[in-house]
């Protein structure tokens, strides 16, 4: 006998409604008395045992066909076949929603390479990683920093520098050649951080023209390119992330 859709029985689910002690919580004092009335019962399955495997079953192993078997009607999802190499991959609903059309990164990135990309889509791109939507970006000290490494202080600070130490890298003694003045020991970035902590962004430049440590010479070295970009401190090193 089916259920009457016009006078549903009372314990019929009504979308919408709440049960009763939806947002209510137990007071101490009946806690307490849960608590005394369950005292000195036993549960049900004290000294019960889980019934042992039958002897029929004891040492039986299920094929790996049918392990298989099992795993792939338990699996959701299908079989898609890459578009840039022959692999057969199996792909989760959510990926084949998404459009997932590739194996791996590495096809992905090589139909990447031969995809043509009109003028109006690299300016729609360069546009949506521009400022704050760039993930490198920090929060806009980057023109105040140029500033900083191309004005006339910094030049003299880099030409005492190499002064001091006979135009000769610290690192690997070669005299000459594509030289650097590396800010040492206090970072060149330790102290950009500092001051943007004490006085902002808006006052960075500013700030730095009048902030001796980072005019010291005593606070730097000469160091050949290569040897500059061994160091940590190098934008251009290695990093183990």
């Amino acid at each position: 006998m089916g259920l009457n859709k016009r006078n549903p029985p009372k314990t019929a689910f009504k979308k919408g409604h709440l049960p009763w002690n939806t947002g209510k919580s137990m007071s101490d004092e009946l806690k307490e008395k849960l608590r005394l009335s369950h005292q000195g019962q036993t549960a049900w399955n004290k000294g019960k045992k889980v019934p042992q495997i039958s002897e029929t079953l004891q040492g039986h192993e299920v094929p790996e066909a049918v392990r298989n078997k099992i795993r792939k009607s338990l699996r959701r999802g299908r079989e898609l076949k890459c578009q840039e190499c022959p692999i057969v991959f199996w792909a989760s609903p959510s990926k084949i929603k998404g459009g997932r059309k590739f194996c791996s990164t590495a096809c992905m990135g090589m139909a990447n390479k031969r995809r043509k990309i009109s003028d109006a889509q690299r300016k729609q791109i360069a546009k949506s990683r521009m400022g704050a939507k760039n993930p490198m970006w920090k929060d806009g000290r980057t023109p105040c920093i140029v500033r900083i490494r191309q004005c006339s202080q910094m030049k003299q600070w880099r030409k005492a520098v190499y002064e001091r130490d006979n135009y000769t890298c610290v690192g690997c003694g070669e005299q000459g050649g594509r030289l650097e003045a590396d800010h040492y020991p206090v970072s060149f970035k330790t102290i950009i951080d500092t001051l943007v902590a004490s006085y902002g962004v808006a006052e960075l430049y500013e700030s730095a023209l009048i902030y001796q440590p980072l005019w010291d010479a005593a606070n730097g070295r000469t160091m050949c390119y290569e040897c500059h970009r061994q160091q940590e401190s190098s934008n251009n090193s290695e990093r183990n992330y």
